[in-house]
């Protein structure tokens, strides 16, 4: 993984802070960053997802002669993962996209679902 792409995601969920700073699961994320002594929120979420069963996806595309066209965004559900979704994959574009706008997607996406599913703090791990 390259250091844009971990800034390009840090800075959609800067962004999202900067627009929601009373979020509580923002927050929460905010407080695992600290406590875990992460480096990135990349690294944050990558944790927490690993904790609640699901995993971030950047899948590569390729043309039909082989060469990287783009990624994919999208998300990997384990089975019984905390969020009740069913196991599987699920992508947010079908259209392959750069690096750095995947990642952003990614970020963006992540969010919402945390959001939505709104009790993260339940299965925070007590250290990474």
């Amino acid at each position: 993984m390259l250091a844009k792409e971990i800034e390009a995601f840090d800075k959609k969920i800067e962004d999202l802070l900067k627009s929601e700073p009373d979020d509580k699961t923002l927050n929460t994320i905010v407080f695992c960053k600290k406590h875990w002594n992460k480096m990135s929120y990349y690294g944050t979420l990558d944790t927490l997802c690993y904790s609640l069963g699901l995993v971030m996806l950047m899948v590569p595309c390729f043309s039909k002669k082989e060469k990287l066209i783009g990624f994919l965004p999208g998300l990997k559900f384990h089975k019984g993962n905390k969020l009740k979704k069913p196991e599987g994959e699920i992508h947010f574009s079908i259209h392959p996209m750069s690096s750095l706008k995947c990642y952003k997607q990614v970020a963006k996406e992540l969010i919402y679902r945390l959001q939505r599913f709104g009790e993260i703090e339940k299965y925070i791990p007590s250290s990474s």
